[in-house]
């Protein structure tokens, strides 16, 4: 493919993960069903490593062909179905339902921390070792993750015995869990159609710096680590003093500021000036994410029974991965003829709707159970 079409191949690297979550969330229902947390973790490891081993495996026969990376991007998609809800189901096992917020905040914090340290660590490593033994650091993390699990204590939930599967109808009970609430079936649905928008900004993160802005590669470092800055402070402050009482409510001030943010990102003139805003603009929508994102997870712990949290989280982490793909398909060919920065307002128009629907429909289930 062309390097013209940038936009459009991040499109179609990004339709590899489009069916790997959805299939592979049936059978993590299944997992949480038979198996302890620490279990489902090990085993996501696994396939974390499989998918590095795989890409190391196309460079021994010298550069790696195109469709390898589809393959290692679908192995890794898998692989984050199951690990999102073991580590979410465990967090409720560990901490009291009054320290959730922080708990999740510190999660977010650590994770947050990875994306600012994780390329400083790879560009260093690239300039001293070959990409393939570069990859073995994964194996060297799942590792070292694997042990850290293992000397912590987690209480068993009771599981059930042994069941025929049915594909069809553990995903019937799945997305049940989230029909017997229904503000939090309002709220998920509104963040996944909102998703749809906002996952392609990942990608075009780098492509906004460099072709609207005509910024260079330490310009787009910036904007990548402002990002990740503003997902950590945003972390630090929940996990260190926040006690939301009303987290939905949250949760839609966190999902405002997304599109708010991205409005302003996709109106911005092409001038030095303006870049500098788009990077505050995007720290800031780095912090309005994880406003959205620890009282969502944070409400689905306290509300869902515990047996449940493994196919709930399942389930929203299937409905979620999906988004991304989904809207790279349609954002890529419609950056290519408009402009990257088209996608930017788009979304904020987007977001700004979806969010008072979601609100006001919120808010009207409220008043109908009250009366």
């Amino acid at each position: 493919m062309q390097a013209g079409h940038v936009p459009f191949n991040a499109g179609v690297i990004g339709v590899a993960g489009i069916f790997a979550p959805i299939v592979a969330g049936s059978f993590c229902w299944r997992m949480d069903r038979s198996f302890e947390p620490k279990d489902r973790y090990y085993f996501c490891r696994f396939i974390h490593w499989r998918g590095s081993h795989s890409l190391r495996g196309f460079f021994l026969f010298g550069n790696p062909p195109y469709w390898s990376a589809c393959i290692v991007l679908g192995i890794r998609a898998i692989a984050n179905v199951f690990y999102t809800p073991a580590i979410q189901s465990v967090i409720p096992l560990l901490v009291p339902e009054p320290d959730l917020i922080r708990a999740n905040g510190w999660l977010q914090f650590m994770q947050s921390g990875t994306l600012m340290l994780g390329p400083v660590l790879g560009a260093a490593l690239y300039a001293l070792l070959p990409l393939p033994a570069i990859l073995l650091s994964d194996l060297a993390g799942a590792l070292a993750a694997s042990v850290s699990m293992a000397i912590i204590k987690i209480p068993e939930l009771k599981r059930e015995g042994h069941r025929t599967p049915d594909f069809m109808k553990e995903m019937k009970e799945g997305f049940a869990i989230f029909l017997r609430d229904q503000k939090l079936l309002i709220v998920t649905l509104a963040a996944a159609i909102a998703m749809i928008f906002y996952m392609p900004l990942s990608s075009f993160f780098p492509l906004m710096t460099s072709s609207y802005f005509h910024g260079s590669a330490w310009q787009a470092g910036i904007v990548q680590f402002g990002y990740a800055g503003g997902m950590m402070i945003c972390s630090l402050v929940m996990g260190t003093y926040a006690t939301i009482k009303n987290k939905l409510s949250a949760v839609h001030l966190g999902l405002l500021g997304l599109g708010l943010t991205a409005f302003f990102c996709g109106i911005l003139p092409q001038n030095n000036t303006a870049f500098w805003i788009y990077a505050v603009l995007c720290m800031l929508m780095g912090a309005s994410g994880n406003l959205y994102n620890i009282p969502y997870v944070a409400y689905i712990q306290e509300t869902i029974p515990k047996e449940a949290h493994g196919r709930a989280f399942s389930v929203m982490s299937s409905l979620m991965s999906a988004t991304m793909p989904l809207g790279l398909v349609i954002a890529g060919p419609m950056a290519e003829m408009s402009g990257v920065a088209s996608w930017f307002f788009i979304t904020g128009v987007a977001f700004f709707i979806i969010t008072i629907a979601s609100f006001l429909l919120t808010k009207y289930t409220d008043n109908v159970a009250y009366k």
